[in-house]
């Protein structure tokens, strides 16, 4: 049974218990437009309390101002209590307030696109011409663009992030409010990240246009960097990190940069650094090849086929210590040995020894 379906079924029992009830935003948005939606959120005049007797599993651990999680068949519906925002204390989280109707919770909301209250008949509420921005493909804010980012300087990127995500434009009234002020600034480092690599995760590029043209982060030094490294390279959020440490060797020591996000540059940085030669093929176990060339492609003018990477990967001597011809192990002693591996696998990989019993023994010798 498909989401929507579910949420139809939500709405119809809250119906039955003298309640009003809409699928709002994201949902109503990626109906109208054909896409199956991620999460379907629902806005209704119930209180948590009143939800907690219709339904039987609601959580409300991470309740937020008369919001639950409804769970119906392993799905999990945002379930919220019409309100309104009040002031904005930090730039970010707004005082709310209950309201009565589904036109003042709509009139809250970020984007034309995202204001939007479905029923279950499919009638469609939209009061800012939401429908007619998704036709032109066009992010819009409700009321002045100024005025919503100055509330909440995250929306700036949320604007972006609908770019890349559904490939629209920006209005043209929002750009000139990029260049009014620069909203993010008080934001915390995480939100800059995380908006960033949600951005990259699509393949439209015209979020990160927009990023680099209207320098919307320049108050990041590092993820501008990052903003920058993806636009000239054409890359994702996944590549963006690895080729800022091949272009600069090192991450900055107060960025919150994951384990995986490191590992993975410090896994490829050596196929990549030393061009495919004996060595790093060796060491890399052939873990990885097919991003490291792609990578390699990106950001130097010869290219590598991945034909000739993985030929020369396969015609290596030895592809692990196990298949050395001779075990060395009777003529060294245990403290050298570690050094002493090291030396012979690079002598049998380069060519100057051949891996066989006779010529490593000469080799150990001298």
């Amino acid at each position: 049974m498909d989401k929507l379906k579910i949420g139809f079924q939500i709405l119809q029992k809250l119906h039955n218990h003298h309640f009003q009830a809409f699928i709002v935003g994201g949902a109503v948005r990626d109906y109208l437009l054909g896409i199956e939606p991620d999460d379907i959120d629902i806005a209704t005049n119930a209180k948590v309390n009143d939800l907690k007797k219709i339904f039987k599993s609601v959580d409300t651990a991470a309740q937020i101002f008369e919001s639950a999680r409804i769970f119906i068949e392993g799905i999990s519906f945002e379930v919220t209590t019409y309100r309104k925002d009040l002031s904005y204390e930090d730039h970010r989280h707004p005082k709310v307030a209950y309201v009565e109707t589904i036109e003042e919770d709509l009139a809250r909301r970020d984007f034309t696109i995202n204001a939007l209250a479905m029923n279950q008949q499919f009638q469609i509420i939209d009061l800012f011409n939401g429908r007619l921005d998704l036709k032109n493909k066009r992010i819009r804010t409700i009321g002045k663009p100024k005025e919503r980012f100055e509330e909440d300087g995250l929306r700036v990127l949320r604007a972006i992030y609908f770019c890349s995500k559904l490939d629209f434009l920006l209005d043209q009234e929002i750009i000139q409010a990029f260049e009014a002020k620069d909203y993010l600034k008080d934001l915390p480092k995480e939100y800059i990240k995380e908006m960033l690599e949600k951005i990259l995760a699509f393949s439209s590029r015209t979020g990160i246009n927009y990023i680099v043209t209207y320098k919307i982060i320049r108050g990041f030094p590092f993820y501008e960097q990052l903003a920058q490294i993806a636009y000239q390279y054409h890359v994702n959020a996944e590549e963006v990190y690895t080729i800022y440490y091949c272009l600069y060797g090192r991450f900055p020591d107060n960025e919150n940069i994951t384990k995986i996000q490191k590992k993975k540059a410090h896994m490829l940085y050596p196929l990549i650094f030393h061009h495919f030669d004996v060595m790093s093929l060796y060491q890399s176990r052939g873990i990885g090849l097919d991003e490291a060339i792609h990578i390699y492609n990106c950001i130097n003018d010869e290219k590598k086929s991945k034909e000739e990477i993985v030929r020369s990967f396969k015609n290596l001597p030895i592809h692990s210590p196990k298949d050395i011809a001779y075990d060395y192990k009777n003529l060294v002693e245990p403290k050298q040995r570690s050094f002493v591996q090291k030396k012979l696998e690079e002598a049998i990989l380069r060519g100057w020894v051949k891996n066989n019993s006779k010529d490593i023994i000469d080799y150990l010798k001298k």
